[in-house]
């Protein structure tokens, strides 16, 4: 696969110097503009870039600069408080949330499924953003069922985190989270009991 340039339009100067540091590490991508403010982007500029990493405070959305490259380009938002964030109100075709406490290798599989012109959502946006389920035996929220039905369909972690663009360190932490909730021990025995309590038909 060939380079693909990014563009860091942060406007946190430690933010910005961590994803310098991230990127490095990150195959096949390279960091070719670090703008500060709204006014150093221009359409030329974006143009250069495969990926754009912004922030909610940064002010892109309401530039113009955005139109120039919503459907060519790959953005990634960096969110403060995912509880307070609308995503609705980015009009731009947004292909990664992530927020500022994201793990490592979260961040770092955003920006490989954006190389690879995948999607992707953080657990901790998705945990805030997904509303609990009204089962009031067990407590799980409509993404962790979405990952239960994916359990109960055999399919391995791997392959859900593919098809729920996320990463396998999410899809394991919410296996995990699933067990406990379940008071079981095995994936076997998660599948049996959340059929005998009425999460899985048959």
């Amino acid at each position: 696969m060939s380079r693909q340039n990014v563009i860091l339009a942060l406007s946190d100067d430690l933010l910005r110097e961590a994803f310098k540091g991230i990127i490095k590490g990150v195959t096949d991508l390279n960091v070719v503009f670090n703008a500060t403010t709204n006014a150093e982007l221009s359409p030329g500029i974006i143009q250069k870039a495969h990926i754009i990493v912004t922030d909610q405070h940064f002010g892109i959305n309401q530039s113009p600069v955005h139109t120039h490259s919503a459907e060519t380009h790959a953005w990634m938002i960096i969110v403060d408080n995912p509880k307070l964030f609308d995503v609705s109100a980015w009009n731009m075709p947004v292909k990664a949330f992530i927020t500022r406490d994201c793990q490592l290798e979260e961040i770092q599989y955003a920006l490989h499924s954006l190389r690879n012109g995948k999607k992707f959502f953080c657990e901790k946006l998705l945990d805030a953003l997904s509303p609990d389920t009204d089962n009031a035996r067990i407590d799980i929220n409509k993404r962790e069922y979405e990952v239960l039905q994916k359990i109960t369909q055999g399919k391995q972690t791997a392959e859900i985190a593919e098809e729920l663009f996320l990463s396998t360190h999410t899809i394991n932490t919410y296996r995990k989270r699933l067990l406990r909730k379940f008071d079981v021990r095995t994936p076997v025995e998660l599948v049996v009991k959340s059929i005998k309590e009425g999460f899985i038909q048959l």
